[in-house]
């Protein structure tokens, strides 16, 4: 069994440049509180989250590669390895996660860990793991590969209503049509404000 983990090397906010008078009365006077949060973290060495945030792209990836989710709690598709395991005990000790999800698709290799800020709201990836770990290139290709199909049938979807509809309206006289509007059946389609 492969595992993949995401950790990061323990980070401080140490390490500032230097603020003059002028920074600080800047940040005072503009109520940056991001700032004063970061100035008054340095002199306590505050830790950063050790586990990286997705990148909009693996996000893409693993949504349409590894569509189903659910709690690592609910989690019974496959097995979790013991490092995978550890990874997780170790983030929900640190208290800043507010919820652990374990991506991945019935039949399919390679599951996701990730985990959402309590705070930020932004999702980490703690680890994946497979027999064998497809490399991320090729998750990458059939990701996109299944999006492309997904919008094409999606797309096919609404040629196919706007053509049942078109053919209904082409041939129809305006008596019709008032006879139409009089029992508010004759009204905008419901795909009309995907397309206008």
């Amino acid at each position: 069994m492969e595992v993949e983990t995401y950790e990061v090397s323990e980070l401080t906010v140490g390490n500032m440049e230097e603020l003059d008078s002028e920074a600080l009365k800047i940040i005072e006077e503009s109520g940056l509180t991001g700032q004063q949060k970061l100035i008054a973290g340095s002199d306590s060495e505050q830790k950063i989250v050790p586990y990286r945030q997705m990148t909009k792209e693996e996000e893409f990836v693993y949504e349409n590669v590894l569509p189903d989710n659910e709690s690592i709690t609910d989690f019974s598709a496959s097995p979790i390895p013991v490092r995978v395991l550890q990874v997780y005990q170790h983030a929900k000790s640190l208290g800043v996660f507010e919820s652990f999800r374990v991506h991945h698709c019935y039949g399919k290799p390679d599951p996701i860990l990730t985990a959402r800020h309590s705070e930020t709201r932004e999702k980490h990836i703690l680890a994946r793991w497979g027999e064998v770990l497809v490399p991320f290139e090729e998750l990458k290709k059939e990701a996109v590969k299944t999006h492309l199909t997904k919008l094409k049938l999606s797309y096919e979807k609404v040629l196919n209503e706007i053509k049942r509809d078109y053919d209904i309206v082409k041939d129809m006289t305006e008596e019709q049509a008032v006879d139409l509007i009089k029992t508010d059946k004759l009204e905008s389609p419901h795909y009309w404000s995907r397309i206008s």
